[in-house]
């Protein structure tokens, strides 16, 4: 049933511009979200006189004028208040409305105040037919959306929600909001709830990660615009304190913030959001979110044009339609790096003594302590989940100096840790991780460290879902002399040991329970040095291999069907590879992984390739897949499958003679890399069938090349007229691309020049792993004819096929 809403709704839009507050001449302004996304403006290119993008500049104060009431006379009290902040987006602002009708509030009554800036007239058409029982249009000249947020809920009573039109609805927002308020509504630290999900990490180097927190609702320093229940006491102090400072000189920097860059960069009087983060950090508030599972969400934004969206992105979450998570007694607190904030307790275990530490004093130890080991009952100090046997191998390889770095907390961290210099554990599992602290708050030497994951209770867990996991030491640039892997997802943790250069000289990685077959894979980075075989859990010490040399020079990798060129020279493992448009041939990425030993990405819509990724045990815990496509836009496109229902490759639209029609998600190249905590990308591959060149044009367009090395395979064999290929080629090269290899004028390799020059590429035969790659001549000549030819490997023989080699002119029968 409809409910009796209370709810305060502020004007939507993408972020925008301030706006006049009473007390002050505050402008143009924006708002962010938890996503990420820096301040984004109301819709671009329209109301130039309140500033750009709609809301922005102008200085007003804001004027509220009632235009229509619908209160009927009642008994009941209003209990929450829904705000809605609209200027010029009618079809937004009804979809908002249609999300709030949509809504089960029980027996609550609930107000829907509608605030117009401005005086649109769809928009107050929309608002005025909107039907509700407790209704208020309000049209304001708030000239801004800092203005807007300031204005929307000047006299806080009962508990209110402020959206932007641009926001759409879960219809189990208000249950789980009701919830919330009535478990956690007495906190003097709770500055509001947020009903988008979290997933910017503001501290610098910002990056995008989940807090997952085991689905449950948390404490984050970060505000969040979307969907947004200011506590009403701190609302009010919010208010109070804003109107104490002069915001034209007022500086909301908080230190070490991506956000206080966007705001100086923006101008200082153009977020509300930055003077609520500054509030809350002097007085220790923090913002409640929830991750809800699989992905959804209770408040989605969908990201309309602005200053920040070209528009067309789409819905960023999708809408849970039930949230039945619990509300614990306690709220887990996450500080501006995302890691959760513990306040110390008493340990209930001595501090580490000097006197014991020696390889002979942990063995005596531990039999002083055998009955303790052998009960049931877990004994801080003194219980190790290891065989004896074990526990005396592990014993051997400590001294008073070793760094020790383990992948799952326990026994072994409390009993082995008084023994050695300094002890880092890292803990899955959030209940036991706050056990832990507690355990080794007196240790000075013991630091134990968590993250957010996405097991499915399955196994030991993938790379995919343990990856923050699996990288926490990867940003501490520390050494260590024994690495313990006893926790989840063992095998990605041990290949990041090599990858990330954890190990110090002569280091070893000890992994536990060695016996699982699934487990040694390892073999191909380690050799085994010694193991425990007493008893029924193995204990294995590794070492890894001798490092291989890098490849470097221009090298071909993959089957003759799914292989390409590209420079080796200077990727590590720390390079980041995409591979777009997979299809049923990922040889060239699994050589990739396999040479270089780095991680990559790989992405494919297309129904064959999801099943092929899926049964293709060769790709292993370095590759990361995404089932979308790659396109200018963010949003779903209509591919024609082939007639032959054996082949793979679709091409986009429809097109007669083919095989039927499927559409498929796409997504622009800058939301992947956002999504993946990407700025910059080694080297791109993208083979998606024509539909490279609307992606290339525009990032020609916007002159926006992250990668290093493009590896393309051009269709225009599909179209009639080659203007385009040749106006896309030189725009990349106009963008410092130049060819490095050529085949048929249909895969191409290029490379950027490095800082405005030639990039160092060592000449070298293009090499199978079996011969000399043969190429034609004539096409590619037609090609680089309108290029400039230095360096590009331009073949000046005009007969038959032959090899030819990397800057030079040299033709090689």
């Amino acid at each position: 049933m409809p409910p009796k809403p209370i709810l305060a709704v502020e004007r939507g839009g993408g972020g925008g511009g301030g706006g006049g507050y009473p007390q002050h001449n505050l402008r143009g302004g924006g708002g962010y979200d938890p996503r990420g996304y820096p301040p984004r403006g109301y819709d671009q290119g329209q109301g130039q006189g309140l500033g750009r993008g709609g809301y922005g500049g102008g200085g007003y104060a804001q004027i509220d004028t009632p235009t229509s009431q619908h209160v009927p006379p009642s008994e009941t009290k209003v209990v929450f208040s829904i705000i809605v902040l609209t200027k010029n987006r009618p079809a937004s602002l009804q979809r908002l409305l249609h999300s709030i009708q949509a809504t089960d509030y029980g027996n609550d009554t609930v107000s829907v105040n509608i605030r117009i800036d401005g005086t649109n007239y769809e928009t107050q058409r929309v608002a005025e037919t909107f039907e509700w029982p407790h209704k208020t249009v309000t049209r304001t000249r708030a000239g801004g959306l800092r203005a807007a947020w300031l204005g929307a809920w000047t006299k806080p009573k009962g508990h209110a929600i402020i959206l932007e039109d641009d926001v759409e609805l879960s219809p189990a927002w208000y249950g789980w909001l009701a919830k919330a308020w009535k478990t956690y509504g007495d906190r003097d630290d709770l500055a509001g709830s947020s009903l988008n999900r979290q997933t910017l990490v503001p501290q610098k180097p910002s990056k995008t990660m989940e807090i997952v927190n085991d689905h449950q609702p948390f404490l984050y320093k970060l505000v969040g615009s979307i969907g947004f229940s200011p506590h009403p006491k701190r609302w009010q102090e919010f208010l109070e304190w804003v109107a104490t400072k002069d915001l034209d000189t007022f500086d909301a920097h908080v230190e070490g913030l991506v956000t206080s860059d966007w705001y100086k960069t923006l101008d200082k009087k153009s977020m509300w959001t930055q003077l609520f983060l500054r509030f809350c950090e002097e007085r220790g508030l923090y913002t409640m979110y929830v991750n809800l599972p699989e992905g959804k969400t209770l408040a989605a934004h969908w990201r309309e044009k602005g200053e920040h969206f070209r528009g067309g992105e789409g819905r960023d979450f999708a809408l849970a339609t039930t949230a039945k998570g619990a509300f614990p007694t306690e709220l887990v607190k996450y500080g501006w790096d995302g890691r959760r904030l513990v306040v110390p307790g008493t340990s209930p275990l001595a501090a580490p003594n000097d006197a014991t530490r020696s390889r002979s004093a942990c063995w005596d130890l531990y039999q002083s302590n055998v009955d303790a080991t052998k009960s049931t009952e877990f004994v801080p100090g003194k219980s190790v989940m290891m065989e004896p046997s074990s526990v005396k191998m592990l014993c051997g390889l400590l001294t008073p100096t070793t760094r020790v770095l383990e992948w799952g907390s326990g026994g072994s961290t409390l009993f082995f840790s008084r023994f050695v210099a300094s002890w880092d554990s890292i803990e899955h599992d959030s209940q036991w991780y706050k056990e832990m602290m507690g355990y080794t708050a007196s240790m000075d030497n013991v630091r134990i460290h968590t993250a957010p994951h996405s097991w499915k209770q399955k196994d030991d867990g993938t790379y995919a879902e343990f990856k923050d996991y699996v990288e926490v030491p990867a940003k501490w640039g520390r050494k260590f002399d024994v690495v313990i892997v006893d926790g989840r997802a063992r095998v990605p943790c041990a290949r990041s040991v090599v990858r990330n250069s954890l190990l110090a000289s002569n280091g070893v990685v000890v992994v536990h329970d060695w016996e699982r077959t699934q487990y040694k894979p390892l073999l191909d980075q380690f050799q085994l040095v010694q193991e425990d075989t007493a008893d029924a859990r193995h204990l294995g010490v590794l070492r890894p291999l001798g490092v291989r040399p890098q490849p470097t020079g221009l090298r071909y990798t993959g089957t003759e069907y799914g292989g390409w060129m590209y420079n080796a020279t200077g990727l590590t493992p720390n390079s980041v590879v995409y591979s777009v448009g997979l299809g049923e041939d990922t040889s060239w990425d699994e050589a990739m992984m396999r040479d270089h030993g780095l991680q990559l990405w790989g992405f494919d819509p297309t129904p064959k390739a999801i099943e092929y990724v899926q049964l293709n045990p060769a790709l292993g815990d370095n590759f990361h897949f995404t089932a979308e496509g790659l396109a200018a836009k963010q949003g779903r496109i209509t591919f024609t499958k082939p007639s032959n229902p054996d082949h793979v490759s679709m091409r986009q639209g429809k097109h007669k003679g083919l095989g039927e029609t499927i559409v498929v998600p796409v997504n622009t190249l800058d939301h992947l890399m956002q999504a993946n905590g990407h700025t910059r990308i080694d080297v791109l591959k993208i083979d998606i069938e024509g539909s490279e060149y609307e992606v290339l044009e525009d990032w020609i367009a916007r002159n926006w090349f992250p990668m290093d090395q493009l590896l393309v395979e051009f269709h225009q064999r599909l179209f009639k007229d080659a203007s385009r290929h040749i106006r896309v080629l030189e725009g990349l090269k106009a963008n410092g691309f130049r060819i490095i290899h050529n085949v048929k004028d249909q895969e191409l390799t290029f490379q950027r020049r490095a800082s405005g020059s030639h990039a160092s590429v060592a000449p070298s035969t293009f090499d199978f792993d079996h011969g000399s790659m043969v190429v034609p001549t004539k096409r590619l000549e037609t090609v680089l004819d309108k290029l400039e030819s230095s360096g590009s490997g331009r073949q000046v023989h005009r007969e038959g096929r032959r090899a030819f080699q990397v800057g030079t002119g040299e033709v090689r029968d």
